[in-house]
């Protein structure tokens, strides 16, 4: 997993898809790679970055999950599950203050819990996720703002507070 953000988060990707879709009246249904990009968006928003961990193979074309900024995506594989890899990697982690395991799994969150790291209830960190989501964007700040205003705007100010343009010939 990345190291880039300040919090990596380790993520139960199917505890958090079902949790997702038990709570339609709260949540729009979503595709793994929907859930995967908002998830990306928002942590690389907050600055932060993690892992989503997936039961099984995944889909053949596994391409939309390389493009992902500071979220990597694993499948456990078969013969594997996702809680063991979190397991596996809370127990390799070197700082394990600084993780967030997001699932709703009692081994998982006992896990965590002896990792001492903490540990976020699905449908808390999705909320956080749709929150983030529905937030109107800030509008864009003006070019003359880091550029000054260009001389039909100067002209415009100058004509609104009765003032007279200097030039250097007077």
């Amino acid at each position: 997993m990345a190291t880039i953000g300040f919090m990596p988060y380790l993520i139960d990707g199917n505890n958090l898809r079902g949790v997702i879709l038990s709570n339609d009246e709260l949540f729009a249904p979503v595709t793994d790679g929907e859930l995967c990009g908002d998830i990306c968006r928002y942590l690389g928003r907050q600055r932060d970055n993690g892992e989503v961990v997936f039961d099984g193979t995944g889909p053949p074309n596994k391409a939309p999950f390389y493009q992902l900024r500071g979220l990597d995506v694993t499948f456990a594989g078969e013969g594997s599950d996702a809680d063991s890899v979190i397991e596996g990697r809370l127990e390799r982690a070197v700082n394990t203050k600084r993780l967030v395991v997001v699932s709703d799994d009692r081994r998982l969150r006992r896990a965590a819990r002896r990792a001492k790291t903490q540990s976020l209830r699905c449908v808390d960190f999705w909320q956080r996720v749709v929150d983030f989501k529905h937030r109107r964007p800030r509008p864009a700040e003006p070019s003359s703002k880091r550029h000054g205003l260009n001389q039909e705007e100067t002209q415009r100010w100058m004509t609104t507070f009765g003032l007279e343009e200097k030039n250097g010939s007077q």
